[in-house]
């Protein structure tokens, strides 16, 4: 396999099942922006502007979970506890497409020209992407709610984000196949506000343990095919004794989506964890994009089983399952 960056491919993993209901689901349409006469700005609005002016960010975006069927947006903000840092999303226009992944956009100027547009991927392009219809325009730097990509696999919309200086970005918002965390696409610099909870508190609350031999060995490469809404999704891991480690995901027969490398140790007392629960602790070499998962493995026949516990998953939709590879060689 090459190892490139399929941007058009990218989307998904580890979506947060969220519970509160009530309130009725935002009508698709058009929408034009409404601020274009407020004169003074929301002190938080103002901060994350600088941040992103500090880190060199295009915009920031934050991926706030899945909407549940019969669910209000409101209610989704609330409970992702975005509104705690991020009080102006409560106020800002939404754009309700097909699929339930919902995402906040933030430009990172009051300035800067917001156009979201119908991304079309499928077979009647022969998934060669194109806009569609205008689904929101704003000229002054609007923050927006996105509820889009029906396809875990293909976004459905686009964002163009245009400064005063004629520089222009453009997004598809999504998740990345690999990991479940915001899509950066290779060369671009965004600020990722999500709040990934579940990897987050423990990686606050749970202080890493010291490297230390696991009780079986899997040290080498290997390889699981998995499917995936209809296609054939090849997963590489490699393990060394030294407690590096590599993971490697993409369609089979094309190039790989994403390259994790870091470090991988055995948790040996917690009370949190499976005793022999072992720890990976990687970033993406192309996006630079942090994968922290927990995982147990059994070793059978030749084969090792990474069973998922907790953190970043392997693969999109394997919360709590097991994946099984066997030796490869390159």
């Amino acid at each position: 396999m090459k190892k490139r960056t399929l941007a058009a491919l990218l989307g998904l993993t580890l979506a947060f099942t969220l519970t509160a209901c009530g309130g009725t689901e935002e009508a698709p349409g058009v929408q034009e922006d409404t601020q274009a006469t407020e004169t003074v700005e929301d002190p938080a609005l103002t901060a994350a502007r600088q941040e992103m002016a500090d880190s060199g960010s295009a915009f920031a975006v934050g991926y706030l979970g899945d909407l549940p069927q019969g669910c209000a947006v409101e209610d989704l903000l609330e409970d992702s506890g975005c509104l705690e840092t991020y009080p102006f999303l409560a106020d800002c226009p939404v754009v309700t497409y097909e699929g339930p992944q919902v995402f906040c956009l933030i430009p990172r100027s009051a300035d800067t020209v917001v156009r979201v547009e119908e991304y079309i991927c499928d077979e009647s392009n022969n998934y060669q992407g194109e806009v569609g219809d205008v689904l929101f325009d704003s000229q002054t730097g609007q923050p927006v709610i996105l509820v889009c990509n029906q396809n875990d696999v293909l976004p459905n919309l686009q964002v163009t984000l245009v400064e005063t200086d004629g520089s222009q970005v453009v997004y598809n918002p999504s998740l990345e196949l690999c990991g479940g965390t915001v899509f950066v696409p290779a060369g671009m610099v965004i600020q990722d506000v999500s709040n990934y909870e579940p990897v987050t508190q423990q990686q606050e609350e749970t202080p890493a343990p010291a490297p230390a031999p696991s009780t079986v060995d899997f040290s080498g490469e290997w390889r699981a095919y998995e499917d995936f809404e209809g296609s054939r999704v090849v997963l590489d891991v490699i393990f060394s004794k030294d407690g590096s480690a590599e993971y490697l995901c993409g369609y089979a027969d094309s190039e790989y989506l994403s390259d994790y490398q870091g470090t991988w140790y055995t948790i040996t007392e917690n009370g949190t964890y499976p005793a022999g629960s072992i720890v990976l602790d990687m970033k993406d070499l192309w996006s630079g994009t942090p994968f922290f998962g927990v995982f147990t493995v059994t070793a059978e026949s030749g084969t090792i089983t990474l069973t998922h516990v907790s953190g970043n998953t392997l693969i999109y939709g394997t919360d709590g399952q097991g994946i099984t590879f066997s030796p490869y060689v390159n």
